[in-house]
């Protein structure tokens, strides 16, 4: 072997050796993450997640989640336990029955409006809350989630819904999540709604909500945003020309299944991902003409799309509940850096510690930014029974036990202010 051989070939095997050292790197960041997090005393970790018995009971707590265990909630909620317990797949293929989604063999996640009709909407028109949940989640879940926040907000809510594919799978997913900040299928599905939001011009204020995994979707969304924040691509880029080349296709022509579009954002329900086969003339036409709403997350394609301003950035605001999130940085730094965020976290909740409780340097540390509340002795993961209610029950009750803030008790969250106790809009039944 000559010299110039031995080189390329040692080049060639140093390359994946980096990309392994690297990989290996992030895998012992996250295994000593959690080796902290389980460090809980007492190592409770079924209370750490369910709670105390007085939280299971609607007596004491009427949005409970655990409500779902009732009788009255049969046959649905075994549909909602073979959610969590059976894993599934995320999209049918194409060469399978629409069967194969009835039985819950393949989940996708999705955007909706809660509630689907609510004269609530004109009292804030250029507001826009979304609500992102966390694993295991399925559609009655997350509804119960939502529910409870419309009672408490009175806004209509744009539901990102995380689909669960299951416990095991929704763990692998956590995981790829916060220790790569990996797109998976939820974020390539629901990122574009969110997006859309904060391009809105009719639009002032986007509320982030985001509970359990949701924060982890939230910490990439956010660092999408860093990808977009700045100055549009040249008109000769590469990725404007892949763009409009597919776009200038004939559609009857075009066999590429995955180039998708994102229409431009019209109403709270967000804008929505369609295939270029479903596209009118017209609005071809006009996306032929622009591409700026762009997106294709294929694995040969360029994500495309419009750039974000600092000023649309400032719209957002991010409200994380159970942070469990590793990189949730401020986008601009500063005085009045941006986004606004807000982290709250039960000190003996066992997903929280993952993130908000998690060391700030060395192995396994991680970096959020915003301000942090924390109840000291609060046992429980759900986001109904272990966190708003509790949040609730404190600004109804100043005696009352509540979140303080980590940096100064006297700080009161923001979202404090978005509060609706006098007048609380009616929840659809669940």
């Amino acid at each position: 072997m000559g010299r110039r051989a031995f080189h390329r070939a040692l080049f060639l095997w140093r390359l994946p050796a980096k990309r392994m050292l690297a990989m290996a790197r992030k895998t012992g960041a996250l295994l000593a993450n959690i080796l902290h997090a389980i460090k809980l005393f007492p190592p409770n970790y079924l209370r750490s997640i369910l709670g105390t018995r007085d939280s299971w009971k609607r007596a004491n707590n009427p949005d409970t989640e655990l409500q779902l265990t009732e009788w009255r909630h049969f046959p649905g909620n075994l549909r909602t336990a073979q959610s969590i317990l059976l894993p599934s797949g995320a999209g049918r293929p194409g060469w399978l029955p629409q069967h194969a989604d009835e039985v819950g063999l393949f989940r996708d996640s999705s955007t909706a409006l809660y509630p689907p009709q609510s004269s609530a909407a004109g009292h804030f028109p250029r507001e826009s809350w979304l609500f992102l949940n966390g694993m295991c989640a399925d559609q009655k879940i997350a509804d119960l989630n939502a529910a409870c926040l419309y009672r408490m907000f009175g806004r209509p809510l744009t539901m990102l819904h995380n689909q669960t594919h299951g416990f095991v799978l929704d763990l692998a997913e956590c995981a790829v999540g916060k220790g790569w900040l990996a797109a998976t299928e939820a974020v390539r599905s629901l990122f574009p709604a969110f997006y859309s939001e904060l391009k809105r011009p009719d639009i002032d204020r986007v509320v982030l909500i985001a509970h359990s995994q949701g924060t982890i979707l939230a910490a990439i969304f956010l660092d999408l945003l860093g990808e977009l924040l700045g100055q549009p691509p040249s008109n000769d880029s590469l990725e404007l020309q892949h763009a409009e080349r597919l776009l200038a296709r004939d559609r009857e022509t075009l066999h590429k299944h995955d180039a998708r579009v994102l229409l431009p954002a019209a109403g709270p329900a967000g804008a929505s991902l369609l295939r270029l086969a479903e596209l009118s003339n017209s609005v071809e036409e006009q996306l032929s003409s622009t591409v700026m709403h762009w997106l294709d997350w294929s694995g040969d394609a360029a994500l495309g799309l419009p750039p974000l301003t600092e000023q649309e950035l400032a719209k957002l605001e991010i409200y994380n509940f159970a942070t469990c999130a590793s990189h949730m940085p401020y986008l601009v730094k500063g005085p009045n850096p941006l986004p606004y965020i807000e982290h709250f976290g039960n000190h003996k909740d066992l997903v929280a510690r993952l993130g908000m409780f998690a060391p700030s340097r060395g192995l396994g540390s991680t970096h959020l930014d915003g301000h942090r509340f924390v109840r000291d002795e609060g046992w429980g993961h759900l986001l109904n029974a272990h966190y708003l209610f509790p949040l609730e029950q404190a600004w109804l009750d100043s005696n009352h036990s509540g979140f303080t803030a980590a940096a100064d008790p006297a700080l009161e969250s923001r979202l404090k202010s978005y509060y609706q106790q006098p007048a609380n809009p009616a929840v659809p039944a669940v």
